[in-house]
């Protein structure tokens, strides 16, 4: 889980830096920044919520036998 979550925040950041480097260039607009943080945002999430799913298969499995 703390992997998952610092992939998700690395992720985050690095949108934020190389975003803010094109609306510096005026190539990106912040809307289309924010648009695109909010897709990766529930992208990782939904991403971390079947590994969610597949640790508590292998708990329930573990917890049958």
């Amino acid at each position: 889980m703390p992997l998952m979550q610092f992939c998700m925040y690395g992720c985050m950041i690095l949108t934020s830096w190389f975003g803010a480097r094109m609306i510096v260039s005026h190539t990106l607009t912040t809307g289309a920044l924010m648009s695109m943080m909010t897709y990766a945002i529930q992208i990782l999430s939904s991403l971390m919520m079947l590994s969610m799913v597949f640790v508590m298969i292998t708990i329930s499995r573990a917890s049958i036998e």
